[in-house]
């Protein structure tokens, strides 16, 4: 198996990603105001986890 050439995969992302204008920001999008909550996918819940302040008490095995 061939080693994985990660510089050559870089710069074909990258070229894709600089002709697709993933970097370039769309302002008028943006300040358009609230969104169309009407038009949007049904809502979720998501709850984020917080990591534990201390190792005290966590499992391990």
């Amino acid at each position: 198996m061939a080693k994985y050439n990660h510089k050559k995969s870089e710069k074909k992302w990258q070229e894709v990603w600089q002709k697709e204008g993933v970097y370039e920001p769309d302002f008028a999008k943006a300040s358009q105001g609230k969104p169309d909550l009407k038009s949007a996918k049904k809502p979720f819940y998501n709850l984020m986890m917080f990591p534990y302040p201390s190792a005290e008490g966590l499992h391990v095995g």
